[in-house]
């Protein structure tokens, strides 16, 4: 499980030397074999000398790359992205996300599974999670398993109050890296939706307080066609069409505004300002669903994610 000593080890480079060979070595090569047409509309919004962070619907696994090879073959601009923390557990993916100069960004459900499989030997069930979750929003008055038991111990409330303590320490260096990422020139490329969706679905106030918190604009971008081009889980390209609709920079109006101060992605922030940064982050979903072909707007149909339980965590 990430540490906040491993996260401060985390390299940024303006110039990620992953996003340059993956791009140049494999992307564009498969593009052109493959017949892949990219097309960005509103380029210019991306190209700003000024700190801004990106928001994109995440369609698949894949439908960052073509954005960010369209960005370093024709601009020589990176973007940073955040990543989950679980994506920094296996050596593999650690060593590809680290040369990507992606920033790991441990959840609160990262925490919980990472600490309990730490605890026991084993992720906890999708059961024994929600259990835990629970516990955490602060609901004692619960039937727990006997695993769980084991874990929390028997003063629940203590085990809540460390738990929300490993994740703000895991949080703040995740600012601290996106601070780092912005002051080196590089643009933050933030998913609201925090998973897989070919709808939209409906956005987190994180990417709203970290805007806030740095006091720069968010850039939405719609991606379409991105799921043709990669509908399982392997990078190998299928034939299509893959096209990045640009929005202008999207600053919030005084009543989606926080007081200064607040410290980002912690409980307090959220208690006390959340009805501010979600219809920041309203706002910021509305303008996406715009810039995305019709077949990736909000639907009232059940949408069916690529991660489901303790999965998303860990």
């Amino acid at each position: 499980m990430l540490t906040p000593s491993e996260l401060r080890r985390v390299p940024l480079s303006r110039r990620p030397v992953g996003q340059r060979l993956l791009a140049d070595l494999y992307v564009r090569p498969t593009y052109a074999l493959r017949g892949v047409d990219v097309v960005v509309e509103g380029m210019e919004q991306l190209l700003s000398p000024d700190p801004f962070i990106v928001a994109m619907n995440h369609t698949d696994r894949y439908n960052y790359f073509a954005l960010q090879v369209e960005l370093h073959h024709r601009h020589g601009r990176y973007l940073a992205s955040w990543v989950k923390g679980k994506y920094y557990e296996h050596w593999f993916s650690r060593w590809f996300m680290r040369t990507m100069s992606n920033i790991p960004v441990p959840s609160r459900g990262y925490v919980i599974a990472g600490r309990f499989k730490e605890h026991l030997g084993r992720p906890p069930t999708t059961n024994e999670y929600l259990q835990l979750r629970s516990v955490l929003d602060g609901k004692t008055n619960l039937e727990l398993s006997e695993a769980v038991q084991s874990h929390t111990g028997a003063d629940l409330a203590a085990w809540a109050v460390r738990t929300e303590h490993d994740f703000e320490l895991l949080s703040r260096e995740a600012v601290e890296l996106t601070r780092r990422a912005l002051q080196v020139g590089m643009g933050v490329l933030i998913f609201p939706e925090g998973t897989r969706s070919p709808t939209l679905l409906k956005g987190h106030g994180g990417i709203a307080q970290i805007a806030q918190h740095f006091g720069i604009p968010i850039v939405p971008v719609g991606c379409s066609g991105s799921i043709d081009v990669y509908p399982g889980d392997t990078p190998w390209p299928h034939p299509g069409r893959i096209t990045y609709r640009v929005g202008a920079p999207i600053l919030p109006s005084p009543a989606m505004q926080a007081p200064a101060g607040f410290t980002p992605l912690s409980k307090e922030a959220t208690q006390a300002h959340g009805a501010q940064f979600q219809a920041h982050v309203d706002l910021v979903m509305d303008r996406i669903s715009e810039l995305v072909d019709p077949c990736h707007r909000p639907s009232d149909a059940p949408t069916t994610t690529t991660t489901v339980g303790v999965d998303r965590f860990i």
